[in-house]
């Protein structure tokens, strides 16, 4: 044990091959030693291994696991991983609000793959509100969960009040990208 940078570099010797032959499996046996430290780095190549059977048998679960684990330390590129994973319900259940939240967390450190999966969604969102004929209300508030997390059929709530950010109208879109029934059903808006 010890020395977790070290063992990082040596992981990311072994994948790309700089200065030794090139093994994936040798780069996992080090991403894990350094991730089991808390390394964040390498919590997110081995969740990244484990996501595409790099060296390792693909694992879901286990994948979810080692994002998470570097998605809470701050890792943007984990926190976008963390995102998709929720969203397809991939190693996890699917929840389009904690995806939601994940993206936002990384695009807010300037990850190109999470701003365009909120920027996707926001598009998305204003073509379904011109194509509506909708009369409900969208109620949007920090604090209020934006999914029902109670399981009823992981339908989005219906009565959400949406705020001139549009950051309603986008969490509502996103729901809907991953196919929660009744996502985006009943959408207006309220002038703030």
């Amino acid at each position: 044990m010890g020395f977790a940078k070290a063992q990082y570099q040596l992981g990311r010797a072994y994948e790309k091959g700089y200065g030794v032959a090139k093994s994936d499996k040798t780069a996992v046996k080090y991403y894990k030693m350094a991730a089991e430290q808390g390394h964040a780095k390498s919590q997110y190549q081995l969740g990244r291994a484990y996501d595409k059977g790099d060296g390792v048998k693909e694992d879901d679960a286990k994948a979810f696991q080692w994002y998470s684990k570097a998605a809470q330390q701050g890792n943007a590129k984990a926190q976008y991983q963390l995102g998709r994973c929720y969203k397809k319900g991939e190693g996890c259940t699917k929840d389009a609000n904690a995806a939601f939240q994940w993206f936002e967390k990384s695009a807010a450190q300037g990850n190109a793959d999470a701003q365009l999966a909120l920027g996707n969604a926001t598009s998305k969102a204003r073509e379904r509100l011109r194509a509506s004929d909708a009369v409900g209300l969208i109620v949007y508030d920090d604090n209020l969960p934006i999914l029902n997390k109670e399981g009823i059929d992981n339908t989005l709530y219906q009565h959400f009040v949406l705020h001139a950010d549009h950051k309603g109208l986008l969490a509502v879109e996103f729901a809907a990208s991953c196919g929660l029934t009744h996502a985006g059903g009943e959408v207006g808006l309220q002038e703030s």
